[in-house]
């Protein structure tokens, strides 16, 4: 199974980060303006700390350049928390798609960590996702950088 790991240190406390990230909101506004995800009403304006765990929550459309759709995500959560979550989704691409992340703090801010795996509905041919996930990513940490980090990249 394919293994994504990043981390980012930001000059903010990880309260205000938990606040701005775990929501909907906050997960499009770093995946922009690349990739969109869908989420219908109450799930799109309540915070991921609050959805329910073990059950899955909904579908959400993938949309490349918040128009086009690519994919189908059916979220389903692990555990959620004030400072994180585990999902445990599917798509019409993965069998199975875990991604953690974790809010802590570090030193006079925070920290933000992602973990990712993933099994490929493709089998073997799952690999050759593993760049695009890395570069998609890469670039919401580099969103969280310029939005957190003055001259940030």
């Amino acid at each position: 199974m394919p293994r994504i790991e990043m981390e980012t240190s930001l000059p903010v406390s990880p309260a205000v980060l938990a606040s701005d990230l775990l929501t909907m909101g906050g997960v499009n506004d770093e995946l922009s303006p690349i990739l969109k995800m869908t989420a219908p009403q109450p799930w799109a304006s309540k915070p991921i700390s609050e959805w329910p765990v073990n059950s899955e929550i909904f579908s959400s459309r993938i949309l490349l350049c918040g128009v086009m759709p690519i994919d189908l995500h059916r979220f389903k959560f692990e555990s959620v928390h004030g400072m994180g979550f585990k999902e445990s989704s599917k798509s019409l691409f993965n069998r199975h798609w875990s991604h953690e992340r974790t809010i802590r703090e570090s030193g006079s801010g925070a920290t933000v960590k992602d973990v990712l795996h993933y099994t490929s509905q493709l089998g073997f041919l799952g690999y050759l996702f593993m760049p695009l996930y890395q570069a998609i990513f890469s670039h919401r940490h580099k969103r969280l950088k310029r939005k957190y980090v003055q001259g940030g990249e």
